[in-house]
């Protein structure tokens, strides 16, 4: 259990095979929903993407 006070933030490694352009987020009742999809090829690896969580 997280109680809210100020501005909140949470880091998540994503897998290496992690494809940064199919990567969909959904808020719901307090819930955070990441579907994430894969690369064909884990050497397209990419890092330092931002993902906005709406």
């Amino acid at each position: 259990m997280e109680r809210s006070y100020g501005s909140f933030s949470r880091t998540v490694p994503l897998p290496s095979d992690a494809n940064p352009e199919d990567i969909a987020t959904d808020y719901s009742e307090g819930v955070v929903t990441v579907a994430i999809g894969k690369l064909e090829s884990a050497a397209q690896e990419r890092k330092g993407t931002r993902i906005p969580v709406a």
